[in-house]
């Protein structure tokens, strides 16, 4: 599934560099994109339990989600497609 997320105090490339180091470290959760300029984030995540994960460590770290919009649920919950 797909998250893209307005990220509050998102200003320069360390920011950038702190948001991706600690959300590689949940293992549902694949970082695609962060857009310093619009203050972005594109994730992917497994499942609802990963997103909110996401959600408490960036707010753990001093970037708090600010709006977000999700994808849909997969149909089945050993689906192995939301990484391509």
């Amino acid at each position: 599934m797909w998250a893209v997320a307005k990220i509050q105090h998102l200003k320069t490339d360390a920011d950038r560099l702190k948001i991706i180091r600690n959300l590689n470290r949940i293992l549902d959760i694949r970082v695609v994109d962060v857009d310093v300029l619009e203050g972005k984030l594109f994730f992917r995540y497994k499942n609802s339990f990963a997103f909110e994960q996401a959600k408490r460590e960036l707010y753990r770290i001093g970037y708090p989600m600010i709006t977000y919009t999700r994808s849909g649920e997969p149909n089945e919950s050993t689906d192995q497609s939301y990484w391509t």
